[in-house]
């Protein structure tokens, strides 16, 4: 099979609280939607199940569904939440934490709660179809673009890639330095999975 990709931009505007059909190649699909929060979310398919994603809100996988089953901890929060702190919104399956800071902040920290990842607003946020050496796949991407004077300046493109009968997905984070000294950094793949209900964690 031959390699190709094609990038597909998304604006707020293509976002309405009715979900509707965006893109589809085989069993390969995409729509779009505004939760009723205003949040904006796409639904990546294929014949297993589904992720549901925030394109311009930290690039979460806020749910993922396979096999009938939803894979995403429960929570207090049926919906992601616009523009909150970490905890104000926490329900999604995967985020990515850091990038400057990460971990719970102390009493001389400044930073936020898992750092300026997980809920970063995105200027920019695309659709990806295509075919690799794993098969054909749907996916997510966008920049982030993370600038303090004098201190941080560094554009971070996260990619998650759904493959046509599979129910495993990649999911990746590239990170590039724009300032001409080092960038010190730390990162956390956040992942919040549920249990089997009624289950008993063994320590």
């Amino acid at each position: 099979m031959t390699n190709f990709e094609t990038r597909i931009d998304l604006y707020p505007g293509l976002f309405t609280e009715r979900e509707k059909p965006f893109l589809q190649a085989g069993p390969l699909a995409a729509s779009v939607f505004q939760f009723s929060t205003g949040v904006c979310a796409v639904r990546l398919q294929n014949e297993l199940g589904a992720l549901v994603m925030l394109p311009f809100q930290g690039q979460q996988i806020w749910s993922a569904e396979f096999g009938n089953r939803n894979l995403t901890m429960k929570s207090v929060f049926p919906e992601p939440r616009p523009n909150q702190p970490y905890l104000g919104t926490y329900g999604g399956f995967f985020l990515h934490c850091g990038f400057t800071a990460m971990g719970a902040p102390g009493k001389n920290d400044t930073h936020s709660l898992h750092g300026e990842l997980p809920n970063a607003a995105y200027s920019h946020a695309h659709l990806v179809i295509g075919s690799d050496n794993k098969g054909a796949y749907i996916g997510l991407g966008g920049k982030y673009q993370h600038t303090a004077a004098l201190n941080y300046n560094y554009l971070a493109e996260p990619l998650v890639k759904l493959y046509a009968g599979s129910a495993l997905f990649n999911v990746a984070l590239k990170v590039t330095n724009l300032r001409r000294v080092e960038l010190e950094y730390m990162y956390m793949a956040h992942i919040n999975f549920r249990p089997v209900d009624n289950g008993r964690l063994v320590y």
